[in-house]
């Protein structure tokens, strides 16, 4: 059935049929056909049905009377349902269309490239503030070091003092007499331990003391002697190393008994039992030795008592 407001060789592009029957809806031209099936076709012009494209239709031409109160229509195509044809329109951008989309296109990328150079000085920033913040760092940790080291030296320098006060050593020697005639060196009966050493220091009975650690020691000596007229006793510290050696300030112990009247002569003999008493500090290498060497004059001399006392003063190195 083709709708009689067509005339031969023309295609309607869009067929509204209304029959009141199953073939009612919109029929949309494809394309003119060819070959036996196209006989009974009105003009050969193929359509397909609503947006079935699977079932292919064609119109024969019918009387009025044929149609009854049915309307098969003829109608423009409307945009939204253009379908393909043989010869489909081709539509595109007009010059002035593209220009503006290079316009735009170009105006993107520029944009892109400012965004990107921000970006860039962005990151230049950023590098340079953390280049900053590095070197202040490291600034910081360099101090925090110098510091570090600064404490680690002050506690060895404090490990080093508590090191050097515990090392201790007093240790006294006690003999009850000795008649002394010539030079002799001060020997001990019995050696008492004051303080447990610390330092390695010994005295022995033999008078002679080492020392354990360098420093300063203090040297004691207690004793009574007796002197008649003319006679005194001298003593003398001798180190090991020969430190005061040769001279007067070796001298430990000066004892005289020289009786004199009011007239400035010599008086009749007579004795007298005098305290012996001498201390000094004497600075010794470790390993060093010392002793108290007894020399009477003017004949044989008596020492009762004698208390021989050495202890570590202060610790050196």
């Amino acid at each position: 059935m083709h709708a009689s407001t067509t005339s031969p060789g023309y295609c309607c592009p869009q067929i509204t049929v209304e029959l009141d029957t199953e073939d009612d809806g919109t029929y949309t031209f494809l394309a003119e056909g060819n070959g036996p099936a196209m006989e009974e076709c009105q003009n050969a012009c193929v359509y397909a049905k609503d947006s079935n494209k699977t079932d292919l239709y064609c119109f024969k031409a019918v009387t009025s009377a044929d149609l009854g109160n049915g309307q098969v229509q003829c109608e423009a195509i409307s945009p939204y349902s253009l379908l393909m044809s043989t010869t489909p329109a081709v539509t595109g951008p007009t010059a002035e269309e593209l220009l503006k989309k290079i316009e735009d296109l170009q105006k993107d990328f520029e944009a892109q490239v400012n965004q990107t150079e921000t970006l860039k000085k962005d990151l230049a920033d950023q590098t340079k503030k953390t280049g900053d913040l590095e070197v202040e760092l490291k600034k910081e940790v360099e101090a925090r070091e110098a510091e570090v080291g600064k404490i680690k030296t002050e506690v060895n320098s404090i490990d080093g003092r508590l090191n050097k006060t515990e090392v201790r050593e007093a240790v006294c020697g006690y003999k009850e007499s000795v008649y002394v005639s010539t030079l002799t060196n001060l020997t001990i009966d019995r050696v008492i331990d004051e303080v447990d050493s610390s330092s390695g220091g010994e005295l022995q009975t033999d008078g002679s003391f080492k020392a354990g650690a360098a420093g300063v020691y203090f040297v004691d000596l207690e004793a009574s002697v007796g002197l008649n007229d003319g006679e005194y006793l001298l003593g003398f510290l001798r180190l090991s190393s020969g430190s005061y050696a040769g001279n007067q300030e070796e001298i430990f112990i000066y004892s005289n008994n020289h009786v004199v009247n009011s007239g400035g002569s010599s008086s009749s003999s007579s004795g007298i039992v005098e305290q012996a008493s001498a201390s000094r500090y004497v600075s010794m290498s470790a390993g060093e030795t010392l002793h108290i060497a007894l020399e009477p004059y003017g004949g044989q001399v008596r020492v009762w008592y004698i208390t021989m006392c050495v202890s570590l003063y202060s610790a050196s190195g």
